[in-house]
């Protein structure tokens, strides 16, 4: 009966082991699927923070281009005006918000890098596991091992016997010729 069970384990174990190894490769796949598409948002990000970056200091380029035109052009009210409806630029409304100073993103993404190396030592492990024999093939295996041995051994008792049995009869021969001669 553990025999049975045993074997009904090893076959199952070997049945895991294949699943095991199918679910860690598919794993491994979307790992690596999604450092992918994380590193592809992060240069996304970062690319539309440069495009940020840009735009803004271009408007306040632009800013600062028609406050010296009207400066120029001695407009007071004008200017004042123009300086009261005006943005602020951005990097003032950074200066006064630590908030906003925490939620802005990096510059820099760190590159995520999907490391597969050990997950696929373990999927050709127990794949290995899956290829395996099965214990009941191993059992049986040596069984017919065992009864080969076993056989060759009664044979070679069976000739060891039939060389004896002949010997004793040559020796029982001879003894009988020389009792024989020897009454002669």
């Amino acid at each position: 009966m553990a025999l049975l069970s045993g074997c009904a384990a090893q076959r199952t174990a070997g049945d895991i082991a294949g699943a095991s190894a199918s679910i860690l490769n598919d794993y491994r796949k979307e790992l690596g699927s999604f450092a992918d598409r994380q590193n592809a948002l992060n240069a996304d990000n970062a690319r539309r923070l440069r495009d940020l970056n840009e735009l803004t200091a271009e408007r306040d380029a632009r800013i600062r281009e028609r406050i010296l035109a009207l400066r120029l052009s001695g407009d007071k009210a004008a200017l004042d005006l123009y300086e009261l409806l005006a943005a602020p630029p951005a990097s003032d409304i950074l200066a006064d918000s630590s908030v906003l100073k925490g939620l802005r993103p990096s510059e820099a993404s760190p590159k995520i890098e999907a490391n597969s190396g050990k997950t696929e030592a373990i999927v050709k492990q127990l794949k290995a596991l899956q290829k395996s024999k099965p214990l009941v093939a191993r059992i049986v295996g040596l069984a017919q091992y065992r009864d080969q041995l076993s056989e060759a051994y009664r044979k070679s008792l069976a000739d060891a016997k039939a060389k004896s049995e002949a010997a004793q009869a040559a020796s029982g021969e001879l003894s009988a010729k020389v009792a024989e001669e020897g009454g002669k």
